[in-house]
């Protein structure tokens, strides 16, 4: 499974690890990280929509979550984790319509599939699902699900791409954010 980890060298700023310079620069790392990862995931969720049709929300909510380090944490210690999920993604989720023969689902930009025997239903909870019978039988029926986003990311260079994004992101940020929490303290 894929995941982008993005950890800061603290050996290039061992000298000004004392104190009210120290608590500064705590601060301004944690905010520089915050909007680093933020930004690989906004980036990894733009990529992965030019791939798969999947919603916005899902990858927002469930697809790309994301690890902060501890608000005490040492700034060696300091690590913004996204782990693109290993789960399969429900076709749900993706543009799908009922036909006669079943349901028509778009999982791949520019390509719909038909799944014979599938229909939409909706569940007391509000969930909108595809679903299908194992058998001939009424009884049991199964949650149609499609690809992990985790997939997505095996592909060659997008991790790179992504994590490029963050870098790009985390130094700017720092740049801006480490003069200012020096005023402060």
């Amino acid at each position: 499974m894929a995941e982008i980890t993005f950890k800061f060298d603290s050996s290039e700023v061992a000298v000004f690890t004392e104190g009210k310079v120290e608590k500064a620069l705590k601060r301004a790392l944690s905010k520089a990280g915050g909007d680093a990862i933020r930004a690989v995931r906004a980036d990894g969720k733009r990529r992965v929509r030019t791939r798969k049709r999947m919603r916005a929300e899902y990858l927002a909510a469930r697809g790309l979550p994301l690890t902060f380090p501890k608000r005490n944490a040492e700034i060696d210690a300091m690590v913004w984790t996204m782990r693109p999920t290993g789960k399969h993604v429900p076709l749900g989720k993706y543009p799908a319509r009922q036909t006669k023969k079943g349901v028509s689902v778009q999982v791949n930009q520019g390509q719909r599939k038909l799944i014979k025997g599938a229909f939409i239903a909706k569940m007391k909870s509000g969930h909108v699902g595809v679903f299908q019978r194992e058998g001939r039988a009424r009884l049991p029926i199964q949650h149609a699900l499609s690809t992990r986003v985790s997939d997505v990311f095996e592909d060659r260079g997008m991790a790179p791409a992504v994590l490029d994004r963050g870098q790009t992101v985390f130094t700017s940020s720092f740049r801006r954010l480490l003069p200012m929490e020096l005023r402060k303290g």
